[in-house]
């Protein structure tokens, strides 16, 4: 589809429209929700031409952000930290206020603390919650290898990305939970 008729404000609007789709179809197709997250990074980093992205969820058990996905440019994270604690760095911060973050330069950024989110080169990062009912499941953080300036509208979408990802995320393991207690009454009636 050409989009040459169109301003550039329509043609990005279009393209934000397009993401939402492509991110929400990748979520409702996968079949689990590793693939889900992967695909919706991939999604994500095209429309908005970044570098690279990670998904951290919440480990309820041990209360750390655990990395459940990464994808793009890996030189971009340390793929040794795969656990923050919730209120440390950009992302823990990012969780902890339920607030998006961003920076245009890690390396200068006092919220920056962790040593792998420092070292990796000039880049700029944003960090979005993934909302739930109860609380945030996790982050969604991306990063540009150029120093880029977010657009309010790209928090925006990023934003409505997270929220998307927050909803598909709570409604597998919802679904998943119903598997569960019918195969538990299935076995009990068998008993």
């Amino acid at each position: 589809v050409s989009l040459s008729w169109q301003a550039p404000e329509e043609q990005r609007r279009v393209q934000e429209l397009a993401a939402l789709y492509a991110v929400s179809a990748a979520m409702n197709r996968a079949l689990n929700e590793q693939a889900a997250l992967s695909e919706a990074l991939q999604q994500t980093l095209a429309v908005l031409a970044l570098d690279s992205g990670k998904i951290y969820l919440l480990d309820r058990l041990n209360g750390q952000l655990t990395l459940a996905a990464a994808e793009g440019d890996l030189s971009l994270f340390d793929p040794a930290e795969v656990t923050i604690t919730p209120g440390e760095c950009l992302c823990g911060q990012a969780l902890a206020s339920g607030e998006a973050l961003l920076t245009l330069d890690p390396a200068h950024d006092d919220r920056v603390i962790r040593a792998g989110c420092r070292c990796h080169g000039a880049h700029a990062c944003a960090v979005v919650p993934l909302p739930a009912k109860e609380q945030p499941l996790g982050v969604l953080h991306v990063a540009a290898r150029r120093m880029l300036a977010f657009s309010d509208t790209d928090m925006a979408l990023l934003r409505s990305v997270a929220a998307q990802i927050g909803t598909a995320i709570e409604n597998m393991r919802l679904r998943e939970e119903a598997r569960r207690a019918e195969a538990l009454a299935t076995l009990v009636q068998e008993m």
